[in-house]
């Protein structure tokens, strides 16, 4: 590990052990973000309620009578609990603490995941590998720490696509199931993905997550009945402009929103920008279609990062996301022997670029930098791919070029 690595290594080190001293001692207070405290509340009430209660989850009496006890206690929360019902599954054990106490409790597990998915993504051996310090320094920044401010489910998703990732690559189809029943949290985060399914319909691991994904909606329609899921439809719905105001996102609407104003033609204009960047995914990956793990690793990344930029919408704490694609680049390049530095210097690009959209005084300019820099590094992967998948064809060319005379002469001696 190179000196630069070291200093890397160490301040990531400070500025997670930061982020879990700042948890710890939140805890007492009874403070905890809205998104959260929705989940609590909700949450709170189903254990009281038992599982005769999930049918009524999104119906707007049973998140009144969950907010009793809460400040907004008799109307609906500014950020109501919308996601799916696999969501309270993963706060229930934690209903019994006070909303303080589960906040957390929840970022205490979230951060561990986090930095677990960040060290098993980037393939790690051990604390002197220079991708140790590569990892952990993707996982102290600035997504992290707004993620923590608000118990965001975000920082449990690396670890779900990790566990994903390796139950595909190892044909280890429990693992990959478990992975993709998690990401099916905040499914609207994963819309790119889609482009590797459809180019690779019969590929074993993809068939396992779209059937595991598939099981999760039965489970939920068969928990919720049709009324429950309409109830969910429509409370999204209703809540959407509350919930996402377009000129706080970093999505393609809300550059529309904020270069354009708002309005139908805006949105129509971003859902056709939207369609067109998955047909462009769906052409690159056909185009250059990954060959090696080396190639997937680059391929996914890039889908990674497209999937936030064309995602229905992005905010500061979504972008822990970007973990996944760090840890893989940095893996791919690892094993190629190449430098870690320009993994290190998106990093640092990305964190710089959330602190700019997100500070007080540049917060509300026209353009915002998040999606320029995801869009920046989208077309870089591709392009790397590219270089990659044009290499392996001139190595192909030069061994059939060399086998050539040998077979002449084999030939001439018979």
């Amino acid at each position: 590990m190179t000196r630069m690595s070291r200093v890397l290594l160490a301040v990531s080190l400070a500025a997670l052990a930061a982020y879990a001293i700042e948890t710890v001692s939140r805890s007492g207070s009874g403070a905890a973000g809205r998104d959260f405290t929705a989940f609590w509340a909700v949450t709170r009430e189903l254990f009281r309620t038992g599982w005769s209660g999930l049918p009524h989850l999104y119906g707007a009496a049973f998140q009144r009578r969950a907010e009793a006890g809460l400040p907004s206690a008799g109307v609906l929360p500014a950020i109501p609990f919308v996601n799916p019902p696999l969501g309270v599954l993963l706060v229930l054990p934690l209903a019994w603490l006070s909303v303080g106490a589960a906040a957390a409790a929840w970022d205490l597990v979230g951060l561990a995941a986090l930095i677990a998915a960040a060290l098993w993504l980037s393939g790690t051996r051990g604390l002197n590998d220079p991708r140790t310090a590569v990892a952990l320094f993707a996982a102290a920044g600035v997504p992290t720490l707004s993620a923590l401010g608000e118990a965001q489910y975000d920082l449990v998703l690396p670890l779900a696509v990790a566990l994903a990732a390796v139950g595909a690559r190892r044909h280890r189809w429990a693992r990959l199931a478990i992975g993709s029943v998690v990401c099916t949290i905040k499914p609207e985060l994963f819309l790119a993905y889609l482009v590797a399914a459809i180019r690779n319909p019969r590929r074993p691991a993809v068939r396992v997550a779209v059937a595991a994904v598939v099981a999760v909606a039965a489970l939920s329609l068969l928990a919720l009945g049709p009324r429950g899921v309409t109830r969910f439809v429509v409370l999204n719905q209703a809540t959407l402009g509350r919930r996402f105001l377009p000129t706080h996102d970093s999505t393609i609407l809300g550059e529309l929103w904020n270069l354009v104003g708002g309005g139908l033609g805006a949105e129509l204009a971003a859902g056709a920008l939207t369609l067109a960047g998955l047909v462009a995914l769906w052409w690159a990956w056909g185009r250059w279609t990954p060959a090696s793990q080396h190639e997937w690793w680059l391929a996914l990344s890039a889908v990674a990062c497209g999937s936030l930029l064309l995602a229905p919408h992005l905010f500061v704490h979504d972008l822990v996301l970007l973990v996944v694609p760090a840890g893989w680049v940095a893996r791919a390049r690892a094993e190629r022997g190449q430098s870690l530095g320009p993994v290190v210097a998106w990093t640092l690009a990305l964190d710089l670029a959330a602190a700019f959209d997100s500070n007080t005084f540049t917060a509300n300019l026209p353009v915002k930098a998040v999606p320029i820099a995801l869009l920046l590094a989208t077309v870089a992967l591709w392009r790397a791919l590219a270089a990659s998948r044009a290499d392996a064809a001139g190595r192909a060319q030069h061994r059939e070029a060399g086998a050539a005379p040998a077979v002449g002469a084999a030939l001439g001696a018979g």
